[in-house]
């Protein structure tokens, strides 16, 4: 079963120890940051546009774009674990 976007969000809120209000909010810590990208590649990954994305995520497009562009292997990972469909 593939994830909606608020599962992928709740999922993300238990991995990064972050709230689902912390990672839709206006925190830039750093922890933060790399959790909701993760959550933006997660999404990305399963077919989600950038526009979707941001509504979801309280963002502007190209927020979404900038949060792609700066994935890098830890983020990557985590969005990994966030696309997983088991439970």
């Amino acid at each position: 079963m593939t994830p909606t976007g608020t599962q992928v969000l709740e999922r993300a809120s238990l991995v990064s120890g972050f709230t689902v209000p912390q990672l839709t909010g206006a925190q830039r810590h750093r922890g933060v940051v790399r959790a909701r990208w993760a959550v933006m590649l997660a999404l990305h990954r399963r077919g989600w546009s950038t526009v979707q994305i941001g509504r979801l995520l309280g963002r502007d497009h190209t927020t979404i774009m900038y949060g792609l562009r700066r994935a890098d292997s830890g983020v990557q990972a985590m969005a990994a674990l966030l696309c997983d469909g088991s439970d």
